[in-house]
């Protein structure tokens, strides 16, 4: 590969004559078929961060904390080649380190023609800006795009977003893999959210609850922190200022008391529009494991006052671990009996744990309950063993979902260091039912 470079990626390069074989239209290189590829880690990923070993497990492509629906998600050293065979005459893209890595990582980017260098960047790394690429393909037979790894990182996550060419006539469309439901014997699948239709979550799933809601904490929940872009539901955490609109000067109540809320976020929760009993429910999400950050997927039971309703935690994360718990009533009002496991991220894998998506599941039928990651069990109940005062197990009975970051409050800790923006993506949210 030891040829000139005679490109600027970040110069403007006008096509100098057009294309062969007609008018010439937008096409993203992530829907055509690639004649040859390599990746350092995994598959190339197509709309998608680069992944594990399977097509279509990455997560969204996010460059500078935007997210891209569109482009190519390498794992330096990594190549693609592409058989344009002259009829195209312009690449343009945005190239960088996915976000997932915490600024960590180093590439270099590469745009070949033929055997010729047409373009490269400087080295990356994750905490350098996003850099446009714009390069003349005029001529050119086959593109190969390189992504060259600077230190030879695990880190190396190379994202081609909205990589995009300008050609004349058809070409092969290969579409972006997307990993079906399981089947498990026993089980059928009876409900799901695919997070597939870019825009707010469904309404049809999920409300919202607003403002501050509970555990002192210090984010204001608002809709506008939620959305679901490039097949993800997105949460976003923000550092900003919010008017309480319930402020009430010298009341004695923390949810009335503070002018102010110092952050934002979003708590989903399908009350009043899905809710389950027995079976298998599972959601591969991914969070940033911040101290100050409180990430939680848990069940509420549809009726009665908190705790006697019950409440399950299958996903909660502060103090560095993974909680997952049980919490049924007491005599004393608002009060909660807990059978409560924490489990250390360090205990689960490498300090690389959270940038990768997680799948977190609940088992639950009328004499137990079983909560788990990846596979791993992280607490399971003997529904005799936790009971009301009154004799009665709440995990008998139907239940709701919600899905929330929280900020600070009596478990999350001083959000003061975090790097917000922050964003607790979700894969999907699946319901199995036991087979009659």
């Amino acid at each position: 590969m030891g040829s000139e470079a005679v490109g600027d990626p970040e110069l403007p390069l006008a096509p100098s004559a057009p294309a062969p074989g007609g008018p010439t239209t937008a096409r993203f290189l992530s829907d055509l078929c690639a004649a040859s590829e390599q990746n350092g880690w995994g598959p190339i990923e197509r709309d998608l961060s680069n992944g594990e070993q399977d097509a279509g497990d990455g997560g969204p492509l996010s460059l500078a904390n935007v997210v891209y629906g569109k482009g190519l998600g390498m794992h330096a050293p990594s190549e693609a080649a592409f058989a344009l065979d002259a009829r195209c005459t312009r690449l343009t893209a945005l190239v960088g380190v996915d976000d997932e890595m915490k600024a960590a990582g180093s590439v270099r980017f590469e745009v070949w023609g033929d055997g010729v260098l047409l373009a490269q960047t400087d080295e990356l790394t994750g905490a350098d800006a996003a850099q446009p690429l714009d390069v003349d393909l005029t001529g050119v037979g086959e593109l190969r795009l390189v992504a060259d790894s600077g230190e030879g990182s695990g880190s190396d996550h190379a994202d081609w977003a909205n990589a995009e060419l300008v050609c004349a006539g058809a070409f092969e469309v290969c579409t972006p893999p997307r990993a079906p439901a399981p089947e498990y014997p026993g089980y059928q699948l009876i409900w799901a959210d695919e997070f597939d239709v870019d825009g707010a979550p469904n309404p049809d799933n999920w409300g919202f609850e607003n403002g501050f809601v509970r555990n002192e904490e210090a984010q204001w929940y608002q809709p506008d922190n939620a959305s679901v872009k490039a097949g993800f539901l997105v949460i976003e955490g923000r550092r900003e200022r919010v008017e309480n609109r319930d402020y009430r000067a010298g009341s004695g109540d923390w949810k009335t008391n503070r002018q102010f809320a110092e952050y934002t976020s979003a708590s989903l929760q399908s009350r009043g529009k899905q809710s389950f009993r027995f079976g298998r429910l599972e959601m591969r999400a991914r969070f940033p494991a911040f101290n100050g950050l409180w990430p939680a997927w848990w069940m509420l039971g549809n009726d009665g006052e908190w705790p006697w309703n019950g409440e399950v935690d299958i996903l909660e994360f502060y103090a560095g671990a993974l909680h997952a718990n049980f919490v049924v009533g007491t005599n004393t009002q608002w009060e909660g009996n807990w059978d409560a496991v924490a489990t250390p991220l360090s205990a689960l894998g490498d300090a690389d744990w959270d940038a990768r998506f997680h799948v977190y599941r609940m088992d639950w039928n009328d004499t137990r309950i079983e909560l788990s990651v990846d596979g791993r069990v992280l607490n399971d109940l003997d529904l005799s063993a936790l009971r009301n005062p009154d004799g009665q197990s709440p995990f008998l009975n139907p239940a709701y979902t919600l899905i929330n970051l929280a900020i600070g409050g009596q478990a999350g800790g001083d959000a003061s260091a975090v790097p917000f923006p922050v964003r607790y993506e979700v894969d999907y949210v699946r319901a199995f039912q036991l087979d009659q």
